[in-house]
């Protein structure tokens, strides 16, 4: 269901961040030097693995699925404690979780690989896939993604860090037992829960008058 958020609840004060961050000032961050440059004519989103019915799904067709308006934080792994990888984003997509089960999830699977247009590959639990939240997201404040953030397609997934949330996402297979990705083969986080994070902004203060 559509559930536009309204940004007239805060207003932020002078010399504090904004609540929500606009696609232009999101941080970047990319396993390869160059982005893959998708045709969303000729995309093609395709659901394996262990799944009785398998599917290829254009973008249109994606976008015609039931349209979700989000509203969560992504954040990098590496990010420092008040550091710029990290973003509060109004995301547009559909949940992965209705086209899971429109294709038919078999009974021992445990993991949602993902497969990126850039090579990148990462997964997700099947109890994460499942989650109303966990969105395959096209677009950020009714604007379609930019190439930096994944454009045609990318997975967002709430309170995981986003090494998980797979940009240029071309191809989703549902896997039996364990899948290493990309971070995982160098030793790190498979879960990749995002910890709690507080960073308290506050006014320069310009006048003698602002310390009283």
């Amino acid at each position: 269901p559509e559930a536009p958020f309204d940004a007239g609840d805060f207003v932020a004060p002078p010399g504090v961040r904004p609540r929500i961050t606009p696609q232009a000032e999101l941080y970047y961050v990319a396993s390869r030097a160059r982005d893959p440059r998708v045709d969303a004519r000729t995309y093609r989103l395709s659901i394996t693995g262990n799944v009785a019915h398998p599917r290829a799904l254009t973008l249109d067709e994606i976008m015609r699925r039931p349209r979700v308006y989000q509203t969560s934080t992504l954040e990098c792994i590496s990010n420092e404690v008040g550091g710029p990888l990290i973003g509060n984003c109004r995301w547009v997509g559909t949940p992965l979780a209705e086209l899971l089960r429109d294709v038919g999830v078999g009974a021992n699977a445990q993991r949602v690989a993902l497969y990126g247009a850039d090579g990148y590959v990462d997964s997700i639990s099947l109890d994460d896939a499942l989650k109303p939240t966990t969105l395959l997201v096209y677009g950020v404040d009714d604007q379609p993604l930019t190439v930096p953030h994944g454009y045609p397609l990318r997975l967002i997934v709430p309170n995981i860090f986003g090494m998980k949330n797979v940009k240029w996402l071309e191809r989703i297979e549902v896997v039996n037992g364990d899948f290493q990705g990309f971070w995982q083969q160098r030793g790190w986080s498979q879960s990749a829960i995002v910890l709690t994070t507080s960073v308290v902004d506050t006014r320069q203060a310009t006048r003698a008058g602002d310390l009283a």
